[in-house]
């Protein structure tokens, strides 16, 4: 039941949704015609002709009235629960609220044109009365029809126009919506055999467990099936120990975090130390105030990050920059990090996107990854549910100055969230990336870290990865 409601989970969440919109829309009629009714003196059943026409007014006035606010209930649903859109960025929503309500205005016209049309021609046709729990007329039958037809339009032009997945290159909005049925074909075919990326955890995930007892952690994290770990610390052991740990338990060390700070403090000792153990990547993994985009010591950050890179290189490992949300503001109409990535050759820096973080910071995550395609070699994997919330750093743990937890907002195992975890995992392909790496900063659900971390594996598996 579970593969099959996945399998149509789109339909099925938009069918309800749909459901919700006619309950919205009848209701706002109901009020308005029985509240306007009453309040302005009218009896609905009356015939004379003054009252017949005021009547007939409130119910074209409640229809429009019930009609729009069904359109407005239904933008965000549609948006989130049934095409999982993640774009929020002021200009692109905007755009889709507008595409949406025209379109809906459009269909809504189009449906009152059945209303008129259906029943004569239906009668032309030769059609009969027959009985189906209820006398079903030629008005009754058109009525069924236009409501499927609308349906079906509605969800396809949702689908395909509103809400449909941006993709790389230029390509017309036309090839986007006329696609024949064969296209679809092809294209499903390419996805089912597109390359299947190696899954790591970032250890940070698990920390608790891991400061308890890493081997333990380590070879539980090799059970649950993933490729390979990201470290951000080693827990009190030396990097031969670690080294052998990876090595007996089979697991790849592909990178490690290390702050910024530390990195320029003893950038020798850091790069020989994870050199040692076979991490290939090693990222900045955070920004203090003092650091960050927005401070007059950023321009200096972006000159230490090329030293550090041309350090890095010289003991075979190459540097990544690892987002928050934060490197989102725009200098002098560039995003922060974008300037760094222009700032700083490839050769010296690539990128480690965080797809949540850059989520919360207004991108779509599945694109920004293929913005840097050849430059995206190791891929940050995080799902999250909520709003944007003032406090959020202090679920990561670096921040504690909140005095409470953020409310609304909350890390959740990959696949149990708002992203869309495949279009990421197509636009990692895509853009060229290495590894996929897994990242729960918090748990949640009433899971402990290390079920969180085997529920995502779990989902990634179960969708090819």
């Amino acid at each position: 039941m579970k593969k099959l409601f996945e399998k149509y989970r789109e339909i099925i969440v938009y069918i309800l949704v749909g459901l919700m919109a006619t309950v919205i829309s009848y209701g706002v009629r109901l009020g308005l015609l029985y509240g306007g009714a009453a309040l302005l003196s009218i009896n609905l059943g009356s015939t004379e002709a003054a009252t017949v026409a005021r009547a007939s007014v409130l119910r074209v006035v409640a229809s429009t009235v019930g009609s729009a606010a069904a359109i407005l209930a239904s933008f965000y649903p549609n948006k989130v629960w049934v095409f999982r859109d993640t774009r929020k960025d002021r200009r692109s929503v905007l755009g889709q609220f507008f595409a949406f309500v025209g379109s809906r205005i459009a269909t809504f016209f189009l449906e009152m044109g059945f209303a008129v049309v259906l029943p004569p021609l239906l009668l032309l046709c030769g059609y009969r009365t027959f009985h189906l729990f209820i006398d079903v007329d030629a008005d009754k039958m058109s009525m069924a029809v236009s409501i499927v037809v609308i349906t079906v339009l509605n969800y396809i032009l949702s689908k395909l126009l509103v809400f449909r997945k941006q993709k790389k290159g230029g390509a017309g909005q036309g090839s986007e919506i006329i696609r024949s049925a064969a296209e679809v074909g092809a294209n499903r075919k390419e996805e089912e055999q597109m390359k299947k990326l190696p899954v790591a955890l970032q250890v940070y995930s698990v920390r608790d467990d891991a400061a308890a007892d890493l081997e333990g952690t380590l070879i539980k994290i090799k059970e649950f099936g993933y490729d390979g770990v990201e470290f951000a610390g080693l827990y009190g052991r030396t990097p031969d120990e670690v080294a052998a740990m990876c090595k007996k338990i089979g697991l790849v060390p592909v990178s490690a975090h290390v702050p910024y700070v530390d990195m320029l403090k003893d950038p020798e000792g850091v790069f020989s130390a994870y050199a040692g153990i076979g991490c290939k990547y090693i990222a900045v993994p955070y920004l203090g105030d003092s650091h960050r985009p927005g401070n007059p010591n950023f321009k200096y950050v972006i000159e230490f990050i090329k030293v550090l890179g041309a350090a890095a290189g010289d003991h075979g490992i190459r540097l990544l920059y690892h987002n928050h949300d934060f490197e989102f503001i725009k200098i002098d109409g560039k995003y922060a990090l974008d300037l760094l990535y222009d700032s700083v050759s490839e050769d010296l820096l690539q990128t480690e996107i965080d797809t949540c973080w850059a989520n919360v910071g207004g991108v779509d995550p599945a694109d920004y990854v293929r913005k840097y395609a050849g430059r995206a070699p190791v891929v940050h994997l995080k799902d999250f549910f909520g709003q944007k919330s003032e406090d959020m750093y202090e679920l990561i743990g670096i921040e504690s100055k909140a005095p409470k937890r953020p409310e609304g907002f909350e890390f959740r195992p990959v696949g149990h969230g708002l992203q869309n975890i495949p279009e990421i995992v197509r636009a990692s392909v895509e853009a060229g990336a290495e590894w996929l790496v897994v990242e729960q900063d918090r748990p949640s659900q009433g899971l402990t870290p290390m079920e969180s971390a085997k529920a995502s594996i779990d989902y990634l598996r179960s969708i090819g990865q």
